[in-house]
């Protein structure tokens, strides 16, 4: 992920470098939080134009997950990058999201109205912000927060934190394991805050969008 050039294109922000990504936006308080996730063509990288497939968005406080696939748009399929071993990764061919994801305007506005008074965060704020203007065409008025930034919050410094930290993850990874899916990857997340939660004291999900 370290060989990401600035991509300049008139629809299209330039990404900052992965460990960068939690500078996107300060978390602020008070709102409550969504867990955001997409696939993508392609992993952005040196040389590529990565446009996003699919989108799913968690809500903590309900446990709530919904998804959208993304129908690509004509220039997308033209002159952006198409990656074969993505494909192989998510399993989302171009001819299935054809067939059946949404128009990118439909997508973006729901989004948009799901996200709607929440505080959206990401395991890499950085390229969920790439594909998100991707999806708007533009800047869509929010910025993305870094989730990793508020596991370490809940879970504290030192040993003890990151032995918290490492706990929450392989209860993840049990019960609800990343799969290159964006459904699959936001109820991952979705499960390891509510343990975080739960080993620090302060759980505050109503429900378990997994068991």
């Amino acid at each position: 992920m370290s060989n990401i050039e600035e991509l300049r294109d008139s629809t299209t922000p330039a990404l900052p470098a992965r460990d960068t990504g939690h500078q996107t936006c300060p978390r602020p308080s008070g709102r409550p939080l969504a867990i955001l996730d997409f696939e993508a063509s392609c992993l952005v990288n040196r040389g590529m134009r990565s446009f996003p497939i699919e989108v799913a968005v968690g809500f903590p406080e309900s446990g709530e997950v919904r998804s959208w696939l993304i129908r690509p748009e004509p220039e997308w399929l033209e002159a952006w990058t198409w990656d074969p071993e993505a494909e192989r990764l998510h399993g989302l061919s171009r001819d299935y999201l054809l067939a059946n994801g949404r128009p990118r305007s439909e997508v973006a506005q729901e989004l948009a109205a799901a996200l709607n008074g929440h505080e959206p965060l990401s395991d890499n704020p950085a390229y969920e912000q790439y594909w998100l203007w991707g999806l708007f065409g533009q800047y869509p008025g929010f910025r993305i927060g870094s989730l990793g930034e508020l596991f370490q919050q809940i879970a504290g410094g030192g040993l003890a934190g990151q032995a918290m930290l490492e706990l929450a993850s392989a209860h993840a990874r049990e019960k609800a394991p990343l799969r290159h899916r964006a459904t699959a990857d936001v109820k991952h997340y979705l499960v390891m805050l509510r343990e975080l939660r739960r080993l620090a004291g302060e759980d505050r999900m109503d429900s378990n969008p997994s068991g």
